[in-house]
């Protein structure tokens, strides 16, 4: 068994040589493919296999995973602080168990230390430099602060839209097209695009 995982991001030649190996190989080996993006994978080489689609976690399964991975690595939880992580990383199981190890070099994964995170105040840093100040150059700044200290880019997305769809400083118009900028970015990292070069060019395109 062979698994290859984010196979949306080889390049279409690089799908084609696998599209071949997979035909060679089929009679003694089974290859499963994982990707983000469906789109991004040739139609010759998605013809060869069987798809699944798997949705987000909801909210209670993310909860339950949370608890398990803190009952195992013997660690102080409290559940609203579970809650929260589950809340924010929306069904994103990865971003989830991320925020949990970063929470736990505390030593308590509380609500207290959910709300100093030290994402949070970047994240809030780049939204309002962003939407507030209009400064495209102290938003880089934030993102590149977010991203050394091992912030997660899909993450930064995620926040940037709840903030933007919750907020009734956005017409329906604004909200449209900010979501569109925001999905255009993380179809970019899912094909491998550099992550700067992403982020950069939509704060930019935010800020005009």
């Amino acid at each position: 068994i062979v698994f290859l995982d984010e196979c949306d991001s080889l390049t279409p030649e690089a799908q084609q040589a696998l599209r071949r190996i997979i035909e060679q190989y089929s009679e003694n080996c089974r290859f499963i493919l994982s990707c983000n993006n469906k789109a991004a994978i040739h139609s010759a080489l998605e013809s060869r296999c069987r798809p699944y689609h798997f949705v987000r976690i909801n909210l209670n399964d993310t909860i339950k995973c949370l608890e398990s991975i803190c009952v195992k690595e013997n660690l102080a939880c409290e559940p609203e602080a579970l809650k929260a992580i589950a809340q924010d990383c929306n069904g994103d199981l990865r971003m989830a168990v991320i925020r949990l190890q970063a929470l736990s070099s505390s030593g308590v994964v509380s609500l207290d230390n959910f709300k100093k995170d030290v994402f949070e105040g970047e994240v809030n840093f780049v939204i309002k430099s962003l939407f507030l100040d209009k400064d495209g150059v102290a938003a880089f700044n934030g993102v590149m602060q977010f991203l050394s200290n091992g912030g997660v880019e899909r993450r930064l997305l995620l926040k940037l839209h709840n903030h933007v769809c919750n907020s009734i400083k956005f017409s329906v118009e604004q909200k449209g097209k900010i979501s569109d900028l925001l999905r255009e970015a993380d179809r970019d990292l899912m094909q491998g695009v550099d992550n700067i070069l992403v982020l950069n060019s939509l704060i930019w395109q935010m800020v005009r």
